[in-house]
């Protein structure tokens, strides 16, 4: 094959040169290589800072380099005599691992990544598929704004003929006759003549018993065509299922139900003379996209493999996604380190990825994911070759050892009588990004992320690393300046008061009283310390040195791990790896996490895991692959922690990924653009693991000084703040440009706001090759989030965002909010924008409501529109006109209050206002907001009263940049909503299916302030409550209601308060519509004589309790410990969630939100640690747990007195349960039966536990 293309191509260079009239350039070497081109050659293009230099081992002696930010070299003039697909060999030299672009004749690029050589004097080989023309081509090299390798020449090998030859597509799909139909929930199994099909809602799944293959198709047209398993045995045979002589099935479908929901499990048996049998094994669910599958093996004799694939396809076009157009394949990388990249290329190649990865369409969205969700024994590749926009061949396997897992061994085997392959999840999405989340979070039903110890500091971790600022020179006096920086100067850059002052590398370079002092003064100035280690490795190369915290007994050449000659494996990241397994490692764990412990660090960096999951010969011999042991080496690194630590994972695999609270999506990520650029590539492809399978997504150091400008060290900040995030500044404190850089960008308030939310935004595009997209999203509530970055460090760039490509409503108008400079604008359908170079912006967008009452002129505080008032703020009332329902005029009636209207009780700490009845509007001008200091502001009208404390208004005044606060005027409204209160309360009776009466004027009530400059902000919700009080009408029963937040569609929220002569009182979190209310809400199954029918019914006009269905409240029926939370929460006002980690408790169920907020509330804690039972019903004595816990909320824990009430059967109630039964019945909320028994173990009624929540909250 070869000999015939070199040979066609001589010929027609010769008759090229001939009728063009040009020679054989110098590129290439002879007639005896025609295709041979060297990089030096003159013909060749060199940009940037490439550059021809003397090398002694590249070919002619010479080598292109200067590869780096921005640099290129093209050959030109390569000759093919015809077109098509090229084997192109590459031979660079590469001391460390370097990628680069590739591309013919300014197609599109492919991203290389090629093993780094052996040093900078050794040339390797790294072959790539270009497609080339017949006649003349350029073929482009270059660094991808990063560094490249350098280049010696490029070999033209001949036509590439791997492609797939066409197979039996469809043939899995001929089943014959239909048969019977059985239904399992929403999942339909249909027999039929010569198979299955197995369906849900989602996705139809096909099994021939003829050929043995697999189908698999999707609703939106994702298609898998003659899928197969196939395994190697020890001889390295491989063995095929779709070749075995029997195909059948393990009989009928096992159900099941798991932390996936409810389902069924299929088994398609494969077998044949002298061979392992072969098990497909699938798990369907209900409600998925998606399906679990994995392959067993089973033997008379052992099996010896290590290579098992679930999955594999040899079809043309076996793979299909529906779409035509820009189809890419996504390729993860194995771990985070030497700078690799995600990839997401065009499907017209081939490549591997590593543990998962998505095929989809990027216009449309629509595509496949498929991954591995078990990461316990093997380590996961996926094969794949494409082309025409299909992929033709594709294999996922467990048993991928390459240059890319950084193993130099072949991975690990498997010997028994029963072998399993990684289960796998294969999905269809319409939005492959759903995909991905959803992918993260199957693999977290499996393995949940570590549960961070609750007397840990909680939320997003805030602080600062050494080793971006001092590297390998950290001193004890770098220590002690950061942390005192960070709290005299910083106080914005933290969460909650929580700070991490962490040492890094070169910790060792304080002695250990430096370190115990250090510690000392950090947890002085009331901050947290942190330290780095690295427990998979040995820096040096003394074989005989003896191990720390093993008293001699062992040394470094025992401890390495060795391959199966017993040499140690070479270095990575220039250290050996060890043996993870070994006795003599495990102490030297001992020696240094203890040490760690007892100096009280609280935070620790774990660097360079990835080399505990090489392959190897391990000490112990039931470990036989690289990821067994890295799970054995983390899970003991874990557990001798003991929660004490929150564990950053640095360098390291992404699975497994259960051991640590953290883990960093990209390593050494310093302030430049383009090392922002290289961190948010990994997020752009990387996003789904935040939240899903750890907590948190590490953006790597915030390095500010290593930026060129302002707004380039601002990139990074944004990257980090959108990451979801772990904030570690790593600056040198003492460096002047530094503190400029923190002073301007560490306390923004907003933007920390944001990073503080721990959310990480979505990628809006994903056709960007081995590159960042330049737009990410979030959504979070009804407000959206947009981040939108320039990666070049020269020039501007123009962005156009289309809305709704962006998730938001294109007919909707937006206020859009710049968080760094607090500029506010309107836009809709789409946003253009430019961007200078290396800058980037952080907006807000809200959908922009008319205020109540006054829908055509929302935040209008000065009314300029109407002659006579300006906005000033003279002490008159004025009133202006505005539209109302499109035709009627209404006034307005407006105060400006001035500071001679303060009426100053320091005693009280107010400032109370009496205003007129009529009065709308109030303003106070920011030198009133000035006078009034730390006092609050009390509103007194006949029918209203607003108690708005000072830290709210200093709130709203913090809205504006400081610059623009000066001048600045606030507009208090409170508009009754007369006629629309009709259509109000007719709303809420359908929303609340009960009859509402108005019992006061409904009062629209909003907040704003406008700078001089006409920037309007407003104020949603409040750092401290403020206190409302409503007058209700003559004949109110405040049994029957109460005071209402009512919110769109007519939704009800009861406000807890206090009702004395007629008024109601109490604290509300943000302004809105408020009225007093009657509700009356019958059950037909709580008749006026049951003995709990006055609390039910008072419970349930208050919104506490809710019926269950058809006009029922069930009073006898058991209550699930689900619905106890619920009532608890909503009796006690509770809003705030936690992070929980119940498997089950699915996010989508109506009861997570309520057990979230319980949870974080400290009122729940599970059945388990990962399980609470939510349909499980109550005890009595559970009851009272939770019961005391809500009491608890925000009160000194004091004892209560024992009095005489004594249960006859106490000796039945669990010790853990015992005090709270003890004092709940002290206190009144619960009671014993007739005969004065507690029946501890007894189940309360819904009754029961609605007579303990009115005892709780109202009695």
């Amino acid at each position: 094959m070869l000999e015939r293309v070199l040979q066609k191509s001589f010929i027609f260079l010769l008759i090229f040169c001939l009728v063009t009239g040009i020679g054989p350039t110098a590129a290439m070497v002879g007639a005896s290589e025609p295709n041979s081109y060297e990089a030096e050659a003159d013909g060749n293009t060199l940009s940037g800072n490439a550059s021809v230099s003397d090398s002694p081992s590249a070919s002619g002696g010479k080598k292109v380099g200067g590869m780096y930010q921005g640099s290129s070299l093209q050959f030109n003039n390569v000759i093919v005599n015809e077109s098509g697909n090229y084997k192109v060999v590459v031979y660079y030299i590469s001391g460390d691992p370097r990628p680069f672009n590739i591309s013919a004749n300014g197609g599109a690029k492919q991203f290389e990544e090629p093993p780094k050589t052996a040093d900078w004097d050794t040339v390797g080989t790294y072959d790539v598929t270009l497609p080339l023309n017949a006649g003349s081509n350029s073929i482009l090299i270059d660094d991808n704004n990063w560094y490249s390798p350098d280049i010696d020449k490029i070999v033209i090998a001949g036509l590439d003929d791997s492609e797939t030859e066409p197979g039996n597509p469809g043939e899995e799909e001929d089943l014959g006759t239909p048969g019977d139909t059985h239904q399992y929930g929403t999942i339909s199994v249909t027999d039929y003549t010569y198979g299955f099909l197995v369906a849900n809602e989602h996705y139809e799944v096909t099994y021939n018993t003829q050929s043995g293959l697999v189908g698999y198709s999707w609703a939106n047209g994702q298609k898998l065509r003659g899928v197969y398993s196939s395994m190697k045995l020890g001889d390295e045979s491989l063995v095929q299922s779709k070749d075995y002589e029997e195909h059948t099935t393990a009989g009928a479908p096992l159900e099941l139900e798991d932390g996936f929901g409810k389902g069924i499990e299929l088994s398609f048996v494969h077998t044949s003379a002298g061979k392992p049998t072969l098990k497909q094994v699938y798990r369907f669910y209900e409600d998925k996209a998606y399906f679990l599958t994995g392959l067993n093996a089973v033997g008379e004799t052992e099996i010896h493999t290590n290579y098992m694939s679930p999955i594999t396809v040899t079809n043309t076009g076996g793979v299909d996604i529906g779409d035509s157009s820009d189809n890419r394949v996504l390729t993860v990388p194995f771990d985070n380190d030497a700078w690799i990249r995600y990839k997401s290329q065009t499907m017209n190649r081939t490549d591997t990825s590593y543990e998962m990865t998505a095929i989809f369409n990027n216009a449309t969205r629509n595509g496949l994911v498929i991954g591995s969700v078990t990461h316990d024994t093997w380590k996961t590749g996926i094969d794949w070759q494409g082309s025409a926009n299909r992929i033709h061949e594709l294999s996922v396997y467990g048993g991928a050892a390459t240059d890319v897992t950084r193993d130099t061994q072949p991975h690990g085997s498997l010997t028994g009588t029963e072998l399993s392959s990684p289960l796998i999840m294969v999905g269809g999405f319409s939005d492959y990004r759903t995909g991905l989340e959803e992918y993260g979070k199957a693999n977290a039903v499996i393995t949940p992320p570590l549960e961070l110890n609750p007397e840990l500091p909680q939320g997003v971790p805030f602080g600062w690393n050494s080793w971006g600022a001092y590297g390998s020179t950290l001193s004890y006096q770098n220590v002690v300046d950061v942390s005192n920086y960070f709290k005299n100067n910083l106080e914005n850059f933290n969460n909650e008061g929580n700070v991490f002052i962490n040492m890094d590398s070169y910790w060792d370079n304080l002695s250990d009283e430096e370190l115990a002092q250090a510690v000392s003064v950090i947890k002085g100035n009331g901050q947290h310390a942190g330290i780095y280690w690295a427990p998979f490795v040995y820096w040096g190369n003394n074989m005989s040195q003896s191990v720390e915290g093993t008293n001699n007994q062992y040394t470094y050449g025992d401890i390495v791990l060795k391959d199966s000659t017993g040499k140690p494996l070479p270095t990575l990241d220039g250290a050996y790896p060890l043996d993870v397994t070994h006795p003599g490692a495990k102490m030297r764990m001992d020696y240094f996490l203890d040490k760690f412990k007892n100096l009280g660090f609280t935070y620790i960096k774990l660097d360079f895991l990835t080399h505990g999951s090489l392959e190897g010969e391990h000490y112990d011999q039931e470990v036989t692959t690289g990821i067994q042991a890295y799970n054995q080496g983390m899970r003991y690194v874990e557990e001798r922690l003991d929660g004490k630590m929150f564990i950053s994972a640095s360098i390291a695999p992404i699975f497994p990924s259960q051991y640590a609270h953290s883990r960093r999506i990209s390593c050494d990520s310093y302030g430049s653009i383009n090392e922002t650029e290289y961190m948010l590539n990994s997020l752009t492809y990387g996003f789904w693991q935040n939240g899903t399978i750890y907590s948190y997504t590490d953006p790597d150091h915030l390095v500010l000084a290593k930026a060129s400008s302002l707004a380039e060290a601002r990139s990074r900040v944004n990257s980090g703040v959108i990451a979801g995030t772990v904030m570690m500044a790593s600056d040198d404190v003492n460096n002047s440009k530094a503190q400029e850089y923190m002073t301007a960008l560490y306390n923004n308030r907003d933007v920390l706001n944001v990073a503080r939310k721990g959310k990480v935004f979505r990628p809006l595009e994903g056709n960007t090759n081995a590159n960042a997209a330049d737009t990410f999203v979030l959504k979070d509530g009804d407000d959206y989030y947009l981040a939108l970055f320039n990666y070049s460090a020269t020039s501007s760039a123009e962005r156009m965002i289309d809305l709704e490509r962006a998730g938001l409503n294109a007919a909707q108008t937006y206020s859009l909010k710049d968080l760094w400079t607090g500029e506010v604008s309107s836009v809709s359908g789409s946003w253009s924008v430019t961007l200078e170079a290396a800058e980037s912006r952080l907006v807000k967008l809200t959908e922009m409501k008319d205020t109540p009452g006054n829908p055509s002129n929302p935040g209008n505080p000065g009314n300029p529109g109407v002659p006579g008032n300006s906005g000033s703020t003279d002490n008159t009332h004025g009133s202006s006109l505005n539209e109302n329902n499109g035709s009627q005029e209404s006034v307005t009636t407006i105060l400006s209050i001035t500071a001679d209207m303060l009426k100053m009780n320091k005693e009280s700490g107010q400032a109370v206002v009496e205003i007129k009845a009529d009065t709308q509007e109030v303003q106070l001008s920011s030198a009133v907001v000035k006078q009034l200091g730390n006092d609050a502001l009390v509103l007194k009208s006949g029918k209203l009263s607003l108690h708005i404390p000072a830290e709210v208004l200093q709130q709203l005044m913090n809205k504006l940049p400081e610059q623009q606060q000066e001048g600045s005027i606030i507009s208090l409204k409170m508009v009754p909503l007369g006629s629309e209160g009709n259509e109000i309360i007719a709303a809420a009776q359908v929303m609340t299916q009960a009859k509402v009466s108005l019992k006061s004027e409904i009062y629209g009530i909003s907040i704003s302030i406008e700078s001089k400059s006409g920037l309007n902000e407003t104020l949603s919700k409040f750092d401290k409550p403020v206190v409302l009080s409503l007058h209700a009408v003559e004949g109110f029963i405040s049994s029957k209601g109460g005071m209402y937040a009512i919110g769109d569609k007519g939704k009800l929220e009861f406000v807890r308060g206090e009702y004395a002569a007629n008024v109601l009182t109490g604290e509300i979190s943000e302004f809105g519509t408020y009225a007093v209310l009657e509700l009356e809400r019958s059950f037909t199954d709580v008749p006026a004589y049951h003995w709990a029918s006055p609390v039910i019914h008072e419970l349930a006009a208050k919104l506490i309790v809710q019926g269950t269905h058809e006009g029922l409240f069930e009073p006898g029926r058991e209550v699930t410990r689900a619905e106890f939370a619920s009532m608890l929460v909503h009796s006690l006002g509770l809003t705030t969630a936690g992070e929980m980690e119940f498997r089950d408790v699915a996010a989508d169920r109506w009861y997570a939100a309520p057990i979230s907020i319980a949870y974080k509330a400290g009122i729940v804690s599970g059945k388990s640690r990962d399980a609470f039972g939510p349909d499980l019903p109550i005890t009595r004595e559970e009851m009272a747990v939770m019961v005391m816990k809500g009491y608890s909320l925000g009160k000194d824990q004091e004892p209560v007195d024992t009095n005489d009430t004594i249960f006859g059967d106490m000796n039945l109630v669990s010790p853990w349960a015992a005090d709270s039964v003890t004092e709940a019945a002290n206190l009144g909320l619960i009671q014993g039966n007739r005969h004065a028994k507690f029946e501890p173990k007894g189940i309360a009624s819904r009754a029961e536990a609605a007579q303990v929540i009115y005892n709780l909250i109202l009695k």
